[in-house]
């Protein structure tokens, strides 16, 4: 609190001492008003003739730091100190006493009483809190888990917690209803004019897209790239997609018996039909999910609540879920690349697609063969030993793609590290690379956000509202947003880097941070597009996506289990093999009245879980999503 007393100038003004901190520098400046001079001559300046001031304050923490600070400076520029508030000129003070001001006679008071009421920030807080056309606001550090509202729990914890099925281009969810594929084949046969590709849906459980489609190869004596699926599904979980082959490839000799598949019980396929196209990456509308989070904790009372003390506060645990809905739904989430895009746990793939990129096969190979879950450091000497024979023995048959990395610069007569690079598939080639550029545009998204949160900015990226409609062609336009002109941040673009002139429509800022990016791998924006043109052949326009997205539909609702192998629900797969859910080990949530009675009946071993349902188009990841609905990281992720 400042008071400032005295007479006023000639010129009708008060006399006054402005106290401003300099930008980037702890230093403060003391000047007269008005017509203050520049900083360098302040210090020659005497405001006031011999003026004093009185302190009374007793500051604590950082306000002793700044009350040093402020005080030191007042010497410094000759204001002398008074032992009473009379004749003060300047009054510093961190109490409402009446005693004083009535000492300190007329001034100008820049506070009055209980307006800390409203000039302390935690307590206007707690003032605004009674107004409830105001938004929620809290106390921090105290209030910081409530602030967070976060959800603990762990995520794909059992395979079977996780349910991928896609979204057709016709809006219809895949999943497993016919599985007599040879009944199916009979009928399609004698169809006239149907096309020559044959789409089925595959169901898996624990199985990798890759694999699956390596085995089903085999089985039916097919050439790999004649597998053809809309996009890759998480290997840990039951998932369901289309799957298309030629349908002049198939035979009653790939159907032994009825809804049988024997190449691999976790897998299943049904659903036979003929159609003109085959499956294309991306040829979708997107995947519904269905995850369950188990061991669920949340913070309330100042401490983490879990099982059974969770259940016995039913209203803070519906509380928390429909905020957390209810902000997922309403403001979106970062719509960065998961790990499933940038290689997983398995394999560095943004390292694998940059060392390709560069050309640096040597690395690319010993990064191939040396990042998968049963490598350890002798992998590494092994293979800088160049034992790769002994490596080979070592590998796992699963490891198709090691394999045939250690079977090619095995068998070269001399070492050839980029025969054994183009030995890989062009689809795996391509992944890898993506995987770089990916992790290349979440880097640049994050310094985006980390700069200027969700401001939109002039020559930020939107579509072209008229290039969106069904009746134009090709993909839609890009365009700059004007200056002046208003956007939501949902509407943002930023370029997939790509061998074409993918940079042509950055912004000088988004410009800047593309290269700042990029320089950390020694390369630059026209380099990368160089370096991009062999291996993107098909590459036709710059690829585009969008910063901040919305899930399509999303809800979440609360269980509670005792039996930790416990399935909370089932998909057609499981109806299938006869599995079902045990409503005596599992009980639902869905009413307050429902969690009362699961609190009374249930015993100190039960635990919560909650399923959560949402919708998201293609290309956008539900573990994304899911860490912006828990506001936290899984438990059991590192």
């Amino acid at each position: 609190m400042v008071s400032l007393r005295g007479a006023p100038t000639r010129d009708g003004q008060w006399p006054a001492f402005q106290i401003a901190r300099q930008a980037r520098r702890r230093c403060v400046l003391l000047a007269h008003q008005p017509g203050a001079p520049s900083a360098q001559h302040a210090t020659k300046l005497s405001p006031l003739a011999s003026p004093l001031f009185f302190v009374e304050a007793n500051y604590t923490g950082a306000g002793a730091s700044a009350e040093r600070l402020i005080l030191s400076v007042l010497e410094s520029f000759g204001v002398s100190r008074a032992s009473v508030p009379e004749g003060a000129r300047l009054v510093w003070a961190n109490c409402f006493e009446a005693k004083l001001w009535a000492s300190a006679g007329h001034c100008f008071i820049n506070h009055f009483p209980r307006s800390v009421e409203l000039s302390h920030k935690h307590r206007l807080c707690a003032t605004l809190r009674l107004q409830r056309c105001l938004p929620r606001s809290f106390v921090l550090p105290k209030e910081r888990f409530e602030f967070l509202q976060a959800i603990w729990g762990t995520v794909k914890a059992r395979y079977e917690d996780f349910v991928v099925k896609e979204v057709s281009q016709e809006g219809q969810v895949v999943e497993l209803e016919d599985v007599d594929l040879l009944g199916q084949w009979e009928r399609w046969k004698q169809s006239a004019g149907a096309g020559p590709v044959a789409r089925m849906v595959l169901a898996k459980e624990n199985r990798d897209v890759a694999d699956a489609r390596a085995m089903l190869a085999r089985s039916w004596r097919l050439r790999r790239e004649d597998v053809h699926v809309h996009g890759l599904k998480d290997r840990r979980g039951i998932t369901y997609q289309h799957v298309s082959v030629p349908w002049s490839a198939l035979g009653p000799k790939h159907f032994p018996q009825k809804g049988a598949v024997t190449w691999d019980p976790a897998v299943q396929l049904g659903d036979l039909r003929r159609q003109e196209e085959h499956c294309r990456l991306g040829a979708l509308q997107g995947n519904q999910f269905t995850i369950a989070l188990r061991d669920v904790e949340i913070e309330g009372d100042g401490q983490r609540l879990s099982g059974l003390k969770l259940l016995q506060r039913p209203v803070l645990l519906n509380e928390r879920l429909r905020s957390a809905t209810e902000q997922l739904r309403r403001f979106g989430f970062v719509n960065y690349f998961g790990q499933q895009r940038l290689g997983g746990s398995r394999r560095s793939g943004p390292e694998i697609g940059r060392a390709i990129i560069t050309q640096d096969y040597e690395l690319a190979c010993e990064l191939i063969v040396c990042s998968m879950h049963e490598a350890t450091s002798e992998f590494q000497e092994a293979f800088r030993a160049g034992r790769y024979q002994a490596l080979l023995n070592l590998m796992p048959r699963r490891c198709g793609m090691e394999r045939e990395v250690l079977r090619h610069l095995w068998a070269a007569p001399s070492v050839d590290f980029a025969g054994a690079v183009r030995a890989l598939q062009t689809q795996q080639l391509l992944l890898f690379v993506r995987s770089f550029t990916s992790d290349l545009w979440n880097r640049v998204l994050g310094r985006r956000l980390s700069a200027f949160g969700s401001d939109v900015l002039p020559g930020d990226l939107v579509y072209d509202k008229a290039s969106l409609v069904p009746e134009h062609r090709g993909p839609p336009k890009v365009r700059r947003i004007e200056p002046g002109e208003t956007a939501l941040i949902t509407d943002v673009l930023l370029p997939i880097a790509g061998p074409r002139e993918w940079h042509e429509n950055l912004s000088v800022l988004m410009r800047q941070i593309y290269q700042e990016v990029l320089q950390e791998h020694d390369l630059s924006m026209d380099e990368l597009a160089h370096l991009l043109g062999p291996l993107e052949k098909n590459h036709r326009a710059t690829a585009y996506r969008h910063c901040i997205v919305q899930p399509r539909h999303l809800s979440a609702r609360a269980l509670c289990y005792h039996e930790p192998a416990e399935r909370f629900f089932i998909s057609a797969l499981d109806r299938l093999k006869g599995r079902s859910v045990s409503h005596d080990a599992v009980r639902p949530l869905w009413t307050e009245d429902a969690m009362r009675h699961a609190a009374g009946h249930c015993g100190p071993e039960w635990k919560v879980c909650v399923v959560v349902e949402m919708t998201l188009a293609s290309g956008q990841y539900a573990t994304v999503a899911l860490r912006e609905f828990m506001r936290s990281r899984p438990l059991n992720e590192a």
